[in-house]
């Protein structure tokens, strides 16, 4: 991969002005998304799992698209600690999407989505579950307290 990457960047493209686009620029948006889940962030279990949730009506209130969360399941696994990193965004259609990255020496996450109905691999995956992002909290946390018991 390194490479690759050295290889096109001999090709003369603008590699600083890419690498600014794609990993170092934000949207204002998003950034207000990011500063309101370090405010309410949740943890459990001594700091391992770290639950950010994102209501509809934060998403209303930024006028956030679905371009200002992507990839924002990332955001909680850059804590310190953290060996389970849990977003769940709440749905119009009366669900919550959760996302889990996890340290999967530790918890495999795709067993955990497993439990309710989703998947991925096992460090990242996913499931919708019927309900509020309270009702999720608590099927999120119990199939990690399933998994863990193995």
């Amino acid at each position: 991969t390194h490479r690759i990457a050295a290889a096109l960047m001999d090709t003369g493209i603008d590699y600083q002005a890419l690498n600014k686009a794609l990993f170092r620029t934000k949207s204002l948006r998003r950034l207000q998304i990011e500063a309101r889940l370090t405010q309410t962030i949740e943890f459990h279990e001594d700091g391992a799992i770290a639950i950010a949730s994102i209501p509809l009506s934060l998403m209303d209130r930024l006028g956030a698209t679905e371009a200002d969360v992507e990839e924002i399941s990332n955001f909680p696994g850059q804590i310190a600690g953290v060996l389970a990193a849990i977003t769940i965004r709440e749905q119009k259609d009366g669900t919550s999407k959760i996302s889990a990255r996890t340290d999967p020496s530790h918890i495999n996450a795709s067993h955990v989505c497993a439990l309710l109905g989703g998947g991925g691999h096992a460090a990242a995956s996913g499931c919708t579950v019927n309900g509020s992002i309270e009702a999720a909290k608590r099927a999120i946390l119990g199939a990690i307290a399933q998994v863990r018991r193995r």
